[in-house]
């Protein structure tokens, strides 16, 4: 109890959760349009994460590549793939909205695991349910990156 007094006279500022100097700045990010269906959940992930509301105007644009891959890891004798990793690489952007410098950037990816079952109906709701959460991961660890960003300084706007 007495470290965690402590710890907030020094200024420590958990980056888990959205603190009170970041969420302004973050709120000013505009995530652009990503393609596919996984972009399409990393996006909303994102915008949420991001906890845009619309209240703030965007100084920035945060733009995003994806590349998608699966790869057999409990391979049968019969050479049948009974288990993929599935990951999710994600390179992004922040760009400013007023000169178009990319103000920072960075790569990141998610990694989730999923079993090919006898029912293609189940893998394929198996296949979408580890694509989601890899999206998610990806849109947390981004959310973070951007939180250290704004937090250091690099990224206020004076």
């Amino acid at each position: 109890m007495a470290a965690s007094g402590l710890l907030g006279a020094c200024g420590f500022q958990p980056l888990y959760g959205v603190s009170q100097a970041t969420a302004p700045a973050l709120k000013a990010v505009r995530v652009a349009e990503i393609a596919g269906r996984v972009g399409f959940t990393l996006r909303n992930a994102l915008i949420r994460e991001l906890r845009i509301d619309g209240a703030e105007a965007p100084r920035q644009e945060l733009r995003i590549g994806l590349q998608e891959s699966a790869e057999g890891l409990a391979i049968q004798r019969d050479d049948t793939i009974t288990r993929y990793n599935y990951r999710l690489v994600a390179t992004y952007q922040l760009v400013s909205l007023d000169d178009g410098k990319t103000l920072t950037e960075g790569r990141t990816e998610g990694i989730a695991a999923y079993n090919v079952v006898d029912s293609q109906f189940a893998t394929l709701i198996a296949r979408r349910d580890v694509e989601a959460r890899a999206a998610r991961d990806v849109a947390t660890d981004i959310r973070l990156r951007l939180s250290m960003f704004f937090a250091t300084g690099e990224g206020r706007q004076g």
